[in-house]
């Protein structure tokens, strides 16, 4: 199925809502990268200070929704249930590299907010776009590219059922320094 950008798209869990922003949220965003700036330097490639900016964020959800559609990408932004007014943003998860050949597949990235690390969270996250993947997506196969020091991450993605699937060498370059990456993918088992 492709995705729509015209719908809003809103995916609950038991604690947590995985939410597609429109450019109203774009301050949010941005103070959300402001407040994670030292939490997320080491695992984000960000070029320059341009990820702390509101226009930057402005222009990214039409970017995004662009993308969306295209079918090639899709950003969820994760709000407590709670919060039913969306006032804090507390992580993002990221479906992207969609690919609908013969591979059937995309990539799957996250972050959390760095006082909501620690309580579930991401790990219900991945749960909820895996199924969104395996079910609205109709998509065979997730990868996930994460550094090996990021031992936090590994876990996570290790405990949700992805199995490691080798090392991408030279990956991404984080701080001026090029790093490998361990891959790990999650097969559609239907």
């Amino acid at each position: 199925m492709k995705i729509g950008f015209e719908e809003e798209i809103e995916i609950g869990g038991e604690r947590i809502l995985l939410k597609v922003l429109n450019p109203v949220f774009a301050s949010q965003i941005a103070e959300y990268y402001q407040h994670n700036k030292s939490h997320f330097k080491d695992i984000a490639a960000f070029d320059d200070n341009s990820i702390y900016n509101v226009d930057f964020h402005n222009e990214m959800i039409w970017q995004e929704f662009a993308m969306m559609s295209l079918d090639m990408a899709i950003r969820f932004y994760i709000f407590l249930k709670s919060d039913e007014y969306y006032k804090k943003i507390i992580g993002d998860i990221s479906i992207f590299e969609i690919n609908r050949e013969n591979e059937q597949k995309c990539s799957l990235g996250f972050k959390l907010d760095s006082k909501h690390c620690g309580f579930g969270y991401m790990g219900e996250a991945i749960k909820i776009a895996e199924k969104y993947v395996f079910e609205n997506l109709e998509l065979q196969k997730i990868e996930a590219y994460i550094q090996k020091k990021n031992t936090s991450a590994v876990n996570l993605i290790q405990k949700n059922g992805f199995e490691f699937d080798g090392i991408a060498k030279d990956f991404l370059c984080i701080n001026d320094i090029w790093l490998d990456y361990n891959r790990y993918i999650k097969i559609n088992k239907k």
